[in-house]
């Protein structure tokens, strides 16, 4: 396995975030781990797929998730999901790109 340095500090906290596929009106929570400028991951208890274009809102619209930059959904692409060891859990953590730095949003 290659290791490769991150490209973005991460930030490790854990918040609720809503998550839906891009072309779908069905949504589903999820716990965020950590995040960063470039993407976060999260445990969710659905499978994503790889390449899956999904939207990301914050649960709590007080809540500064990447400064704010969630606020009012934000696009993002899968990039991998793996099965977390516990077969019974049935969880799954999810790593995802964003489509487009969130510091490149206005902060209102």
């Amino acid at each position: 396995m290659k290791h490769t340095r991150r490209s973005f500090l991460r930030s490790y906290r854990e918040a609720t975030l809503e998550i839906r596929n891009k072309n779908s009106d069905k949504s589903f929570y999820v716990k965020m781990n950590d995040c960063c400028q470039g993407g976060m991951q999260f445990a969710a208890k659905e499978s994503l797929e790889p390449g899956s274009a999904i939207v990301i809102r914050p649960t709590d619209h007080k809540d500064g998730v990447l400064n704010g930059a969630l606020r009012d959904g934000f696009p993002a692409e899968v990039v991998w999901c793996r099965r977390l060891a516990d077969e019974e859990a049935r969880h799954f953590i999810i790593g995802v790109q964003f489509v487009s730095p969130p510091h490149a949003m206005t902060h209102e």
